[in-house]
């Protein structure tokens, strides 16, 4: 299986995305990580947040949305058996500050390839 967070960032020019959220913030970013699922014996079922970190929160909606649209990309990857996303969803950091929208990003991946 491809790097996920390689693969995404090739997706929206100025949209960094990485696997933790980065000691020194960028203006605005994302971030994914993997938050459960199920695997059998051909198919992982893998349930990952994505996270979209921006200076407002209609920017944070705004990149979550293209986003997430760029996710259903995944579909025609040979790895890849399903792609599912999930609402759009406020999830603003409140120790911070920072505005960001997270979704849900769920992917049948093929084990045996």
């Amino acid at each position: 299986m491809p790097d996920l967070v390689e693969w995404l960032n090739k997706k929206i020019p100025d949209l960094p995305v990485f696997a933790v959220v980065p000691p020194e913030r960028p203006e605005q970013f994302a971030t994914i990580e993997r938050t459960g699922g199920s695997a059998g014996l051909f198919i992982d079922n893998a349930v990952f947040a994505i996270q979209v970190w921006a200076g407002s929160i209609l920017e944070a909606d705004k990149l979550a949305y293209q986003l997430r649209h760029s996710c259903w990309d995944l579909a025609v990857l040979p790895w890849v058996a399903s792609v599912h996303t999930g609402n759009l969803a406020n999830f603003t950091d409140t120790a911070s500050k920072h505005y960001r929208y997270q979704f849900t990003l769920e992917l049948g991946i093929m084990t045996n390839i």
